[in-house]
Parts: C-alpha cells; sequence; structure tokens
C-alpha cells in the first residue's frame, strides 16, 4: 500500500481533495492543523440543559465548526474528580452538529453542576 501511495504522490498540495486523488501530499502544517485541530474550553452549566427528560440536550457555538468536519469533546484535564462523576453519569454524546455549532445529548441523569470541557475543532 505505501508502494501504491508514493507511486501516486506528484508532491505537496495543502488543496488536496476527493476530485485531486493523483496528488497524496500535505505539507507538515496542514497535516498537523487536521490533526490537532483548534482547541476550545467549554464550561457546560447545569441551567443550560434542555429538555425535561433524557435526553437532555446543550447547545454549543463555535465558528470552526462545520457540518462535516470532526468535532472531538472530552472531559478537561481540570474537572475535578466530583464533576467527572457528573459527566460520567450524564451519558454525554456528541449529537449533531451544523455549521457553526454542535448540539450536545446527555442520556443519563441531567447535569446539576459545571463540568468543564474541551472542544476540538479537526480542519
Amino acid at each position: 500500500m505505501i508502494e501504491d501511495v508514493a507511486a501516486r504522490t506528484v508532491g505537496f498540495d495543502d488543496t488536496n481533495s476527493q476530485e485531486s486523488p493523483n496528488t497524496n501530499g500535505y505539507s507538515i502544517t496542514k497535516i498537523t492543523a487536521m490533526v490537532d485541530g483548534t482547541s476550545t474550553n467549554v464550561t457546560l452549566q447545569p441551567g443550560t440543559w434542555q429538555g425535561g427528560a433524557a435526553p437532555f440536550t446543550y447547545e454549543i457555538s463555535n465558528a470552526d465548526i462545520t457540518a462535516t468536519n470532526n468535532v472531538d469533546v472530552s472531559l478537561a484535564t481540570s474537572a475535578t474528580l466530583d464533576q467527572a462523576k457528573v459527566w460520567a453519569k450524564a451519558m454525554v454524546m456528541n449529537a449533531t452538529q451544523a455549521a457553526g455549532k454542535i448540539t450536545l445529548k446527555a442520556y443519563g441523569k441531567k447535569p446539576g453542576a459545571n463540568i468543564p470541557i474541551v472542544v476540538t475543532v479537526h480542519k
């Protein structure tokens, strides 16, 4: 497979897309942006969750989010043990995404405390 990819690679092209299958190379800057993405710290506040029963929803706005890019949501390393327990009991998932926002869904217990998270948007 590596030899096949190398044979079809003609150089670095940061505008590479599915429409240009003969160009496989990316610059290290582009690769870093795709893998690392842009991270934003967000605090989920208990009064902002919507709904009277699970799944509860929470909308997060972020101009870097598109309808199709990958978005990772994780508990921040600064979270306390109590916040981690609230996060775990909430069973939060990234449910939907559209240009400029994601909507989280909590399928467990509605969070009753602030929860620090990190939203990473991959380009």
